[in-house]
This record gives structure tokens, C-alpha cells and sequence, in this order.
């Protein structure tokens, strides 16, 4: 979560209460995905959200019925919300670490909340497909992506982790501790909650419609 910090008082323990907060009613976002919405909210109401019951699922939903009243707009996207605080348009939402990264690279007042329920986090990467037609090339994008220059671009300029831990050497402690990243990655995967997939997607998904459609 991310939030202007010229725009919104929060002298409160970091949760994702805020984004619950009357007071900013039509100036907050949160995305338009189950993926990033329905899984901080399950988090925020204390269950599992890759295996929530029938009752946890209702009482998720119930959450972000009371939610969507007090949303500007659904963000399909990061550049969405970048744009939309950087005008002031919105003071609270959902946001990407590279989203952090970029406002901040504007000069704008905005603050990182890594909410006490736990932030959602997730890993990515590359993979070698089976029978791939240039083999050594992607080995080179591969081992280019782990290099600890790649690391060092992303980290710095983005925000987002990366696997090769020498490449937080050249960062200084300033700039980490701007971006809220600890040198040791598996340090901000232990404080955070996985994400997974859901156990019925589908119907998480159906669900997710259907409030926002406010049936």
C-alpha cells in the first residue's frame, strides 16, 4: 500500500485499515484483479486465502462491498494509480513496488506502508521452454537476468527484490531503506504472505464480479 503522506493523516499502526478509512472515501484505488484485491482482503479479515471456506469467502466479499463505497476506481493497471496519486486525484491504494519507486523518482511525498497483517509478496522469473529453437540465447538472457548488475537496476530503479544477493552491494543503505528492501531477500519473503493460488478461482473471481457489480 502506498499512500501521500501530504494528503492523509495516519498516526495508526500500517494496516490495510486504511484503504477501510471513511475518511478518504472516493479518493482511494485498489486493482481490478482477485489476485491483488481479494487476497490483501483476505489477509486484512485474518484467514487463508488459498483456502478459504464458503463462510471466509462471504466475509471477504462482505469486506470489500463496504470497500468498493469508499473506491474511486478499480486500477487495471499500476500506471493507473501512479498517475492518478501523482495528480492527487487519489491519496491511498493498492500499489507495485515499482509504482512506489516512480513517484518518488518525481519527487512526490508518498510512504510504502508494509501493513501489519502481512504484505502480499511473489516471486517471478524465467524459464527454459522445452525444445526451445536458440537455446544458447536464452541462456544468455538467463544468465544476464541473474547478473548482479541486472539485480542492481532492478532493485535501485524499481524497487523489486532480486535472487542474486550481491546485487544489493553497490546500493546504499539510504536507498534500500527508502525502498523499505532489506539486503537479505529472504528476509522481506519471511514477513510476507506468499501468494497462492486460490482453491476455486473461478468462483473467487465470479464472486468478485458479482460485488462489484453490487448484486
Amino acid at each position: 500500500m502506498t499512500y501521500r503522506t501530504d494528503l492523509v493523516e495516519w498516526d495508526e499502526e500500517d494496516s490495510y485499515g486504511l484503504l477501510w478509512d471513511e475518511r478518504y472515501a472516493g479518493q482511494m484505488a485498489v486493482f481490478d484483479s482477485v489476485d491483488e484485491t481479494v487476497f490483501t482482503a483476505a489477509i486484512y479479515a485474518g484467514v487463508d486465502p488459498c483456502n478459504m471456506s464458503d463462510d471466509e469467502l462471504d466475509l471477504v466479499m462482505d469486506l470489500l462491498a463496504e470497500q468498493k463505497k469508499l473506491m474511486r476506481f478499480y486500477a487495471v493497471s499500476q500506471s493507473d494509480i501512479t498517475q492518478a496519486m501523482a495528480a492527487g486525484e487519489i491519496v491511498a491504494a493498492l500499489t507495485w513496488d515499482s509504482g512506489v519507486a516512480e513517484l518518488k523518482v518525481q519527487g512526490l511525498p508518498v510512504r510504502m506502508m508494509l501493513p501489519k497483517e502481512g504484505v502480499e509478496t511473489w516471486c517471478c522469473g524465467m524459464v527454459l521452454m522445452k525444445n526451445a529453437p536458440h537455446e544458447d540465447k536464452a541462456y544468455d538472457l538467463l544468465n544476464s537476468m541473474l547478473s548482479p548488475e541486472s539485480g542492481e537496476f532492478l532493485v535501485s530503479e524499481y524497487g523489486i527484490g532480486h535472487s542474486n544477493s550481491t546485487s544489493f552491494d553497490n546500493i546504499s543503505d539510504d536507498r534500500l531503506a527508502e525502498l523499505q528492501l532489506p539486503k537479505d531477500p529472504t528476509e522481506l519473503l519471511d514477513s510476507g504472505v506468499m501468494y497462492c493460488k486460490f482453491r476455486d478461482k473461478d468462483t473467487v473471481i465470479e464472486r468478485f464480479e458479482t460485488m462489484k457489480a453490487g448484486f
